[in-house]
Parts: C-alpha cells; structure tokens; sequence
C-alpha cells in the first residue's frame, strides 16, 4: 500500500534537578508508533507508571490485527476505515493502561487521586495513509512543526489550561497542576483526547513530557527541529538530543523526554 513512513528516535534525561527520571518512552519505526509518559508518584512509583503505561500501550497496539475489522464489517454497506479503527485501538489501549495502573494502585489500598499516575502522549501512522492519530492525557505535548512552525496539536489537560480558557480570572495557578492522568481515577477521567491528522512528507512531530515545553519556546522547538541533516532516524535522534540539552541549559527542573518524528512518501 501506498503512503506515508516515519522515522522515529527519542531522548530521555533526568534534567538538572531532580534525582531520578520518571519519564519513560518507546517507538517503533516499523510501526509507525511512538509514546511519551511523565510518571507521576515520587522514586520508585513515578517510574513504575510511567513504564506501565507505555508498554500497556505498545503491547495492545502490537496485538491489533485489522484483518479482525475487516471480518467484522464484511457485510457493512461502507468499508472498513483504517483511521477510524486506528483511533478506537488507541482509545481502548490507553483505556487498558490507565485500568493496569489503577488495579495497582487498588492493591496497595490507596484512595483515587493519591496513587502512581503518568501523563502520556503518543502518534500512530496509520498504515497506507497519509493520517497520523494524536493522543494524549495530561499535560505532555505534540507539536507538529510545519513550514518552520510548531503548532500544537494537543491541549493540556490542567489547572493552568481552564484557567487561561476561562478568561484568566483570578491568581495565575501553577502550570505542572494536571487535572487527568493515567492510574488515578476511573476510566473517566482517564479518557484520551484523539486527533486524526493528514500529514506530509515535510512535516516533523515532536512528543515531549511538560520537562521540555515548560523550558522551551515554541519558537525554539520549532527552529531546532529544522535544523535537521536528512529525514532519517540519526537526523531525528540529533534534534531529540538537542531539544533536551536546550531544556537542560534552560535550567532543566524536570526529567525532560523528547521523541521527534519525520514523514517521507513511500
């Protein structure tokens, strides 16, 4: 099938701060997939959720086979759109991901709102196309940088967020005050934005956990990103590299994670 591939790499530090790194992240090239989560919980639980999350993520999305759709709708009247059962796929993985976390949290008898959690946010290509499924909970990001421009193709889920959409009244809260997570509440609260997205071979998508974006301009984000040397996963690994030490020379007060992502036409 004719469409769009990705190249994919990502970079993970600890940041200049704290002490261990609550980030975890994983991609696939061949797949088309990428995930960024931000653990949330302090040493030890942080981590935990965050790579709970990630792999409860990547391995419901590895098992999804669309010859099971078309099956299923070989009597329909319409045919199967793959974008369509790509962002129900997504939907019910990270339905998985927050249930895994949750149960986690049950066992270790802790109330809603005070166990481990995680933020995440991920891309997935889908096959054949030229569209790109964006999802996300919490406050990490995806930025698409497009003629040198990013924009952002996610909305934070936070205090901060419904402060600015509600005319700014009052005092300024915090901006890392998340009001969605994985692993903290029913599936609910946990549900994930999803954006369907056409993409071009020019295009470049950054992922990245709030240790990035609260450092980093947009402006700055989108100018390293086209500084990069060819399309190809070594070009892509150096600017993940270079967002991160932006982040880092900025101050780096968070575990900051970056996953960038070029498109080239098959």
């Amino acid at each position: 099938m004719s469409g769009l591939g990705m190249h994919v790499a990502g970079c993970t530090h600890v940041g200049q701060v704290r002490k261990h790194n609550e980030d975890r992240f994983e991609l696939s090239s061949g797949l088309g997939l990428a995930v960024v989560c931000d653990g949330m919980g302090g040493h030890g639980d942080g981590e935990i959720a965050s790579q709970t999350a990630v792999e409860a993520i990547f391995d419901f999305i590895l098992e999804y086979d669309p010859s099971l759709d078309e099956q299923s709708f070989s009597n329909a009247d319409s045919p199967v759109d793959p974008a369509q059962s790509a962002c129900a796929v997504v939907r019910q993985a990270v339905v998985l991901a927050n249930r895994r976390l949750h149960s986690l949290n049950e066992e270790r008898d802790l109330p809603p709102g005070r166990g481990m959690g995680t933020t995440a946010v991920g891309i997935w290509l889908v096959e054949g196309k030229d569209q790109v499924v964006v999802f996300h909970v919490g406050d990490s990001r995806a930025y698409l940088i497009r003629n040198g421009v990013a924009i952002q193709l996610t909305r934070d889920h936070s205090v901060w967020q419904v402060w600015a959409d509600n005319g700014r009244v009052g005092a300024e809260p915090r901006r890392n005050l998340i009001i969605r997570a994985l692993g903290v509440s029913d599936d609910h609260d946990a549900a994930p934005d999803i954006t369907l997205i056409s993409a071009f071979p020019s295009d470049v998508i950054v992922l990245c956990s709030d240790g990035l974006h609260s450092l980093v301009s947009d402006k700055d984000i989108a100018e390293i990103a086209t500084q990069a040397h060819g399309r190809n996963s070594e070009a892509m690994s150096r600017v993940a590299e270079s967002l991160v030490e932006k982040a880092n020379q900025q101050g780096g007060t968070d575990n900051v994670t970056v996953v960038v992502a070029a498109f080239e036409q098959f």
